[in-house]
């Protein structure tokens, strides 16, 4: 159980991200609609059932791994390696959000905003632990 607020940020930010990048992968959230009649009759795919574009693919692995690099984060002692992996994580977010924003780039900027508030605690508080150590 996390016992920091930037923990619990990183926990929070990493699950989103791997669980939206599975969920896109995996589950049938991309619809085509086409009338049939009176009726919309709807066809819903997964990214992969889509046959999604090797760019897609390597994005979304790169979430899972921003998510995991998150996680990992709140297990490490050293508070200089768990703050880059944060902002390493930020990083891979904004990439996404920025290369995806007219497909489902965007859907990750919540998780990012955890993880950029993770990093920017973890940031504040290393400062706090060096000043308590001088």
């Amino acid at each position: 159980m996390p016992k920091s607020r930037e923990s619990l940020f990183a926990v929070a930010g990493g699950l989103m991200q791997i669980a939206l990048a599975i969920g896109i992968l995996f589950l049938p959230v991309f619809a085509t609609c086409l009338p049939q009649g009176q009726d919309m009759v709807c066809n819903r795919q997964s990214y992969i059932q889509q046959g999604g574009s090797p760019v897609g693919y390597v994005f979304l692995a790169l979430m899972i791994v921003a998510g995991i690099m998150a996680l990992v984060s709140t297990r490490i002692d050293n508070a200089a390696l768990a703050r880059r992996l944060r902002w390493l994580a930020v990083l891979f977010t904004v990439g996404m959000a920025i290369v995806g924003a007219w497909g489902f780039g965007l859907l990750f900027v919540p998780g990012g905003v955890l993880l950029l508030l993770a990093a920017i605690l973890s940031r504040k508080g290393t400062s706090e632990q060096t000043k308590a150590m001088l």
